[in-house]
C-alpha cells in the first residue's frame, strides 16, 4: 500500500516521482516484536516496495527506512512524496495511526509491465481494498497483492517444513476464524500447492499420497 498526501489529480505509483523527482520516497515493512524479527520484516517490506516501484517504473531519487510513526511524522510534514507500507490488509498500524485531519490518501496502485517483466510482475495480483476498510479511505482503492507462500532455503529443518504446510492446509478452517483478516483470500489445497512450479520438496513429501 501506498500513502501519500491527499491532493486534487493524485497519481497512481506508477507515475508518482516521475514529476517529483528531486522529493524523497520511503519504504517501510511494519513488524512487532524482537528486534530480530522486526528486521526480518522490514527486510521482507523493503524487497517488496522496490520489486513493485521497478516493475512501475518509478525510479525514485531518494528512499529512507524508518519506522511507521517515524516515516508517518515526516509524511505529516510533507517532507516525503510517499510511504510504502507492505502487509496484509487491513493493516493495524494504518487503523490506528493515521486520522482523516491528517489530510493522506491511499495511492492507487496499477502494474503495467513491459514485457521482459512480466514473470516477475505474474506474482503481483491485481487487488481491491474495499471503501472503509480504514476509517478515513471513504472509496475502494486498487492496490496488489502477492502469492501467499512460506518460503524456504535449502532442506534444513526438512521435516518442520513439511509440517507446517501440512497443519497449515489442515487447519486453513481454523486460522481463517480465528488468524488475521488475510486469512480469509487464502486457498490452500494439495492439488494446488502439487502444481507450483518451484513447491519445496520438503512439502512436496508431505503432500505425497
Amino acid at each position: 500500500m501506498t500513502l501519500a498526501r491527499e491532493t486534487d489529480g493524485l497519481p497512481s505509483v506508477g507515475v508518482l516521482g516521475a514529476d517529483r523527482r528531486g522529493r524523497q520516497q520511503e519504504r517501510e515493512g511494519h513488524g512487532r516484536g524482537d528486534a530480530e524479527e522486526r528486521a526480518e520484516t522490514r527486510a521482507r517490506g523493503e524487497r517488496s516496495a522496490m520489486v513493485v516501484l521497478y516493475i512501475a517504473g518509478v525510479h525514485p531519487a531518494d528512499v529512507l527506512t524508518l519506522d511507521f510513526s517515524d516515516a508517518l511524522a515526516v509524511l505529516r510534514r510533507d517532507q516525503l512524496d510517499a510511504l510504502f507500507l507492505v502487509g496484509g490488509a487491513p493493516v493495524p498500524a494504518l487503523a490506528a495511526e493515521v486520522m482523516a485531519s491528517d489530510g493522506l490518501a491511499l495511492v492507487p496502485v496499477r502494474l503495467q509491465p513491459v514485457s521482459d517483466d512480466a514473470p516477475l510482475a505474474a506474482y503481483y495480483l491485481p487487488a481491491s481494498l474495499a471503501a472503509r476498510t480504514y476509517p478515513w479511505q471513504p472509496e475502494p482503492v486498487g492496490t496488489v497483492a502477492v502469492w501467499s507462500g512460506i518460503v524456504t532455503s535449502g532442506t534444513e529443518g526438512c521435516e518442520a517444513i513439511g509440517a507446517l504446510a501440512r497443519m497449515s492446509i489442515d487447519h486453513l478452517g481454523w486460522l481463517r476464524a480465528n488468524g488475521h483478516p488475510k486469512w480469509q483470500s487464502v486457498a490452500l489445497d494439495d492439488a494446488r500447492l502439487s502444481a507450483l512450479p518451484r513447491l519445496s520438496s520438503c512439502v512436496a513429501r508431505r503432500l505425497a499420497p
